[in-house]
């Protein structure tokens, strides 16, 4: 069970396609930063869907740019985001 963390926008960079390619559904997968910017693209929260992997989203970046989560991704904050790292056996930044 892997937790990997995204901070780079998905407009960007390949890295989310790469890692959507990895995701299993034993997986999560947690947005932060500019990554939270998921949230304006459905084709992409879609394909993530699909997938089945727990999708968490930082609640502080994703208010600190404006943006409301009507998405299947859970609201964490900072404390519930150190409870989840240890909750997975790894943690993976992207």
């Amino acid at each position: 069970m892997n937790l990997y963390k995204l901070h780079t926008s998905p407009f960007n960079h390949t890295n989310l396609s790469s890692l959507i390619q990895l995701l299993t559904s034993e997986d999560g997968l947690l947005l932060t930063q500019d990554a939270v910017y998921v949230l304006r693209n459905p084709g992409i929260l879609q394909e993530l869907s699909s997938v089945n992997a727990e999708l968490y989203i930082l609640k502080e970046d994703m208010l600190a740019r404006g943006l409301v989560n009507n998405s299947a991704a859970k609201p964490i904050d900072y404390s519930q985001m150190v409870e989840l790292c240890l909750r997975f056996d790894n943690v993976i930044s992207w």
